[in-house]
């Protein structure tokens, strides 16, 4: 159980801080590759502006040197300025088409890595594209381009080289996968080495209440024996009456109930089980057949429907007992009159669903997850004449069913409710 709760709480915190890396990395690259998408289209739409070339020797003013500092930053910037020496830093091509993406006139004088035929194809491909501005990948570099219309008919396309500021991203993004991938090995390791620490008080609650139920249920053993004894003695004085008839029921319902907690308080202590091939088939056949007159027997209605070869991975004796919960609880809580059902079919090569159901026409609305938790019972007033479970079964159901490493589902339809094992 100890090793679990570990295991549990490893995971959740790594999923977590995951999770929290994964959204703060994949927003820092997002913000990178918007920066340079809209640097670079800044540039073509200034070039573009200019007729498809850059005015070199415009003076620039200097009122930019008394912006605040933060203000150099592309995402925090209103307008696109360019400096007097990063204009000879751009490589870019204009071309001039018609809308059949035909070349008409080429300005090549700002760039030696793109041969005359690669910039009309380029050129055919950016015209007819859906888009008026995109970036190509052409071998190991990228081009962005931005189309405008002409006025007399036709397109101008201006085309930048903007291999290096993509390169730039690509180091972002994947230093930024080298960090996380780094951060999440470094937590995995930390929380690994302090889970002990974290989950001590709980773990150590836990088996003292383990403990306690285990001692608690041993010692009331014995003094139920002694009125057990002591109300046998009565009768055999003094004779039989409704007393000494509900003394002995009570003691029965106690003796039940301990047998049960210590039962559940040794599933919880087992981390896991030795899981063997059983005949899945063969014990739903040994135990419906049992219940069957129980509850025929209490003037009720018992339906079995069991698919033979149905094998699964269990204990056989876990198995069994989970089983007979179910098929005792279905009995106990099944209206006056209704029917019991049982149904099993194989899952998979290695597999069974098993579903058992019973009549229950005030089950509308209610929360059935909860019919899982300890000592839960839908009776509020826990009226023991009313119903004689004690809400403990289903609880040991579903530890079973984990040990299993299946499934446990409940569920209510057309007055039925169902629970449904996966294993």
């Amino acid at each position: 159980m100890e090793k679990k709760i570990k295991k549990k709480f490893i995971a959740v915190a790594t999923i977590s801080i995951f999770t929290v890396l994964l959204i703060v990395l994949g927003i820092i690259d997002v913000i990178s590759v918007a920066n340079v998408r809209k640097e670079v289209f800044s540039v073509l739409k200034y070039i573009a502006d200019n007729s498809g070339t850059i005015p070199y020797d415009t003076i620039e003013d200097d009122e930019d040197d008394r912006k605040p500092f933060l203000t150099d930053i592309s995402l925090f910037e209103k307008e696109f300025s360019i400096t007097q020496e990063g204009k000879y830093e751009v490589r870019f091509f204009t071309a001039v088409a018609d809308e059949s993406g035909i070349v008409q006139s080429l300005d090549m004088n700002h760039i030696a890595a793109v041969s005359q035929s690669d910039a009309a194809l380029y050129t055919v491909q950016a015209v007819l594209s859906p888009v008026s501005k995109d970036i190509l990948r052409k071998g190991t570099s990228h081009y962005a381009y931005l189309r405008r219309k002409l006025k007399g008919g036709g397109y101008m396309v201006i085309f930048m080289d903007c291999s290096r500021q993509v390169s730039t991203v690509y180091a972002t993004v994947k230093f930024s996968l080298y960090i996380g991938l780094a951060c999440m090995v470094l937590f995995f390791i930390i929380v690994s080495i302090f889970a002990g620490y974290a989950m001590a008080p709980i773990i150590n609650n836990m088996e003292s209440q383990k403990q306690f139920i285990t001692n608690a249920s041993h010692e009331l053993k014995t003094p139920l024996a002694v009125i057990r004894a002591n109300t046998e003695v009565m009768e055999m004085v003094e004779g039989k009456s409704e007393w000494t008839e509900s003394t002995k029921k009570q003691i029965a319902r106690m003796t039940e109930l301990i047998s049960q907690l210590i039962t559940l308080s040794k599933l919880q202590e087992k981390d896991a089980v030795k899981l063997v091939e059983v005949d899945f088939t063969k014990e739903m056949k040994d135990i419906a057949g049992d219940f069957k007159t129980v509850v025929e027997n209490d003037g009720k209605y018992f339906t079995a429907n069991i698919a033979e070869g149905v094998k699964c991975h269990a204990d056989e004796k876990g198995l069994h007992e989970l089983i007979s919960i179910l098929l005792d609880n279905a009995a106990k809580y099944c209206d006056d009159g209704g029917e019991v059902s049982v149904k099993l079919v194989k899952h998979g090569k290695l597999g069974g669903i098993l579903t058992v159901a019973n009549s229950y026409k005030e089950g509308e609305g209610i929360k059935y997850e909860k019919f899982f938790e300890r000592f839960y019972r839908e009776d509020s007033s826990h009226n023991q004449e009313s119903k004689k479970g004690y809400g403990i079964g289903l609880s040991m159901a579903q530890n079973l069913t984990e040990m299993f490493r299946g499934r446990i589902d409940a569920k209510y339809h057309d007055g039925m409710i169902y629970f449904i094992v996966t294993l």
